[in-house]
C-alpha cells in the first residue's frame, strides 16, 4: 500500500483538514467577541454565536457551529482565565451498555472564560486575552473538533465508559494531592486521550514548529510535560504528599462525623483515601443512572425496574470492587496511569512526522472550585 500524507494524518491521530477547520472557526469566534467592543459582560448572561458553512474534516461533514460563551465569575482573579471548552453531543441509551449518539451536522460548543467577580469586564478586554492566548484556544477548539469526529466515526461509547468519565469530572474533593490525582484520572481517559494528538498538532502549526524545533518544543509543551507528570504518579507519592495537608484532612473527617475515630496521620491519611474512592464511587454510578434513565418516572423518584435496577447493582459492584480494601484502587490505577501515560508520550513523540521539512475541562482547580461545595459521604450508595 503506498504511504500517503492521508494514511500519516490517520495513523497518528490527526484527521485531515481539522487545523484548517479550527483556525476559521477561531477567526470567527474572534470576529463575534471584537463586535461587542467596550460592552461590559453580564456573567448571567450566556452569549451565543453562529457560524455557518461547509467544514469537513476527514470524511466528517457539517454546516454549522454555534458556540455558546459564558463567563463564569471568581474572586480569585484579576484578569480574565481560559477555563476550557465542551461540545454538546445527544445521546440515547441502548440496553445494556452502548450509548448510541444522534448524528448531526450542526455542532455545539460551550467555551468558558472565567472573569473577575469584584470589577465589571469589558469585551475589549476579553478580546485582548483571546488574541494574546490564540495557540492555546485555537487547539482547544481542535480538541473539541476532534471530539466530534471521533464521535462521528463511532458507531457508539459505553455507557459504564461514559458514566466513569463524567464522575472523575464532577468529584470534588479539597485536598490538593487528591485533586491533582482526579485529575489525572481525567486527563489519561481514554476519552481525552483520543483528541490529544490533534490538540498537539494544532500548536505544533500555529507555532511554526519546524522539525529541528521539534524536541525542545515537545519538552516544552504542556500536555508532553503532564503525561510525563501523570507517569511519575505513585501511590506512594500521594500518601507523601498528603501528609503535608493534615488540617485539611482533619477538616475532611470532621464534617463527616469521623475526627475522634482516627488518631494517627497513618489512620487519616488512609480514611482520607477511603472517603475519597467513596465519593468517586457514587459519582460514577450516579452518571450511570442518569444515563440509562429514559422516562420521566424514573428521573422524578429515581425507581428502576427490575432490568435496569440489576444492571445499576452490578455495575455498583464492579466500580466498588475495591471497597474491602481502597488501596488497591490506587495500586490499581497507578499502574493503568503509568501504562497509558507512556503509550501517550510515544504517541505524542511520532507527530514529529506531521512537519513538513519547510518547517489540546485547562485550569483544573479554577474548574474544581467553581463547581458546587462538596458534601462528603461516608457510605456506598446504590
Amino acid at each position: 500500500m503506498r504511504i500517503s500524507k492521508q494514511n500519516i494524518f490517520e495513523a497518528v491521530g490527526v484527521p485531515a483538514n481539522i487545523e484548517n477547520v479550527s483556525k476559521r472557526i477561531f477567526k470567527s469566534f474572534e470576529r463575534e467577541v471584537e463586535n461587542e467592543g467596550d460592552n461590559i459582560i453580564d456573567p448571567t448572561e450566556n452569549y451565543p454565536f453562529e457560524l455557518q458553512g461547509r467544514f469537513k474534516i476527514g470524511d466528517f461533514n457539517f454546516k454549522s457551529v454555534t458556540i455558546n460563551l459564558s463567563f463564569p465569575v471568581s474572586d480569585e482573579i484579576d484578569e480574565p482565565i481560559f477555563l476550557g471548552m465542551g461540545i454538546h453531543m445527544s445521546s440515547r441509551p441502548e440496553l445494556p451498555n452502548k450509548l448510541i449518539t444522534s448524528k448531526s451536522k450542526d455542532l455545539e460548543l460551550s467555551v468558558r472564560i472565567a472573569i473577575p467577580e469584584k470589577k465589571p469586564t469589558k469585551f475589549s478586554q476579553v478580546l485582548d486575552f483571546i488574541q494574546i492566548e490564540e495557540p492555546e484556544i485555537q487547539s482547544s477548539f481542535t480538541h473539541e473538533l476532534m471530539h466530534a469526529y471521533d464521535d462521528f466515526k463511532r458507531p457508539h461509547e459505553t455507557i459504564k465508559g461514559r458514566a466513569r468519565y463524567s464522575g472523575v469530572q464532577e468529584t470534588r474533593f479539597d485536598i490538593p494531592p487528591l485533586r491533582k490525582f482526579t485529575h489525572y484520572l481525567y486527563y489519561a481517559s481514554m476519552t481525552e486521550n483520543i483528541v490529544r494528538p490533534a490538540e498537539v498538532h494544532s500548536h505544533i502549526k500555529k507555532l511554526g514548529v519546524s522539525r529541528d524545533m521539534f524536541h525542545d518544543f515537545l519538552l516544552s509543551n504542556q500536555t508532553y510535560k503532564m503525561y510525563q507528570e501523570i507517569n511519575r504518579f505513585s501511590l506512594e507519592g500521594l500518601i507523601s504528599d498528603m501528609s503535608n495537608y493534615m488540617h485539611k484532612i482533619d477538616e475532611l473527617l470532621e464534617q463527616v462525623g469521623e475526627l475522634q475515630n482516627y488518631k494517627t496521620d497513618e489512620e487519616k491519611i488512609k480514611r482520607a483515601l477511603e472517603l475519597f474512592y467513596i465519593n468517586l464511587s457514587n459519582s460514577i454510578v450516579s452518571n450511570f443512572k442518569h444515563l440509562i434513565t429514559t422516562d420521566f418516572f424514573e428521573q422524578l423518584f429515581g425507581i428502576y425496574g427490575p432490568d435496569k435496577q440489576e444492571l445499576i447493582i452490578n455495575f455498583s459492584n464492579e466500580v466498588t470492587k475495591f471497597r474491602d480494601n481502597p488501596m488497591n484502587f490506587f495500586k490499581f490505577e497507578e499502574k493503568k496511569l503509568k501504562q497509558v501515560s507512556s503509550e501517550m508520550l510515544k504517541k505524542l513523540s511520532k507527530l514529529y512526522s506531521l512537519i513538513g521539512e519547510k518547517k489540546s475541562i485547562k485550569e483544573w482547580d479554577l474548574h474544581m472550585d467553581l463547581l458546587p461545595k462538596p458534601k462528603y459521604e461516608n457510605k456506598y450508595r446504590v
